[in-house]
């Protein structure tokens, strides 16, 4: 089943999961989309993620964007020694504080 992400380098979000994707060793076709430039309201994108934002992930049939969702997904659907995100409910709790912390803690005491 192939991988497609869509996003840009310049993203940090994207970057997040591309740098998942590569230390799970999971193969991906990049579809390069430049929000500055318009590409993601264009509507062959838009049909793909209504919400036009980047990354977005394509696996198969299944769709799924926010970084943080994607980067979740990679860890469960391809690593299975369950290194990254292990069965142990309160370390993936831990792993999921750590995940969110930029969006709920460091960017709103930067933005003030």
């Amino acid at each position: 089943m192939s991988l497609r992400i869509h996003g840009t380098p310049f993203s940090s979000p994207y970057r997040t999961v591309a740098m998942t994707a590569e230390i799970l060793r999971v193969k991906y076709e990049l579809v390069k989309v430049n929000p500055l430039k318009g590409d993601a309201l264009k509507p062959d994108f838009l049909a793909i993620n209504p919400q036009h934002n980047i990354p977005v992930m394509e696996h198969g049939k299944f769709t799924l964007n926010e970084s943080r969702a994607i980067v979740g997904y990679l860890a469960t659907e391809f690593d299975k020694s369950r290194k990254l995100y292990p069965n142990d409910t309160s370390i993936h709790a831990k792993i999921n504080q750590r995940l969110y912390f930029d969006s709920n803690v460091f960017y709103k005491r930067i933005c003030r």
